[in-house]
């Protein structure tokens, strides 16, 4: 494991409710893209956007130091929404440049739970002129899955 690996897994900030307010606003979350390759061919079929912290001051985090503090003060939504959407707009940009890739963002269950989510969600694919077929949403596991079958509206 590499040096500023280590460095950004030891890093547990304890940050206030009005700094995720600020990172939130100023585009501060943002996805990093890990390419899917088909094996066979070696061809990337696909990008997975994975969620980081450009923190102005201490740099680079990862999911698992901010997401437990996102979540239990509420910001979730606004997080997502952030994700999905910059995901959403990179994936167009590639397309306009003659790559078609498929875009996977990781969804917490509870994002499930926001009765806008869906509408939300093609209105962005619709303005970059993407269709749902070019995203796919993967269920992140977590402690707090619960019932994954009472949350499921098919």
């Amino acid at each position: 494991m590499s040096a500023p690996t280590l460095a950004m897994r030891a890093r547990t900030p304890d940050v206030p409710s009005s700094e995720l307010d600020r990172a939130l606003a100023n585009g501060e979350f943002a996805p990093c893209f890990q390419p899917k390759i088909e094996l066979a061919t070696g061809t990337i079929t696909g990008v997975e956007a994975l969620a980081r912290w450009n923190h102005p001051s201490s740099g680079l985090s990862l999911p698992a130091e901010f997401l437990p503090l996102i979540e239990s003060l509420g910001r979730l939504p606004a997080f997502t929404q952030a994700i999905i959407t910059s995901s959403i707009r990179q994936a167009a940009c590639w397309r306009d440049q003659g790559c078609k890739l498929n875009l996977s963002v990781n969804l917490s269950l509870s994002a499930l739970h926001n009765p806008s989510f869906c509408n939300d969600t093609q209105t962005l694919l619709a303005a970059a002129r993407l269709t749902p077929e070019d995203i796919t949403f993967e269920i992140i596991e977590n402690a707090g899955m619960g019932d994954v079958a009472a949350h499921w509206r098919p």
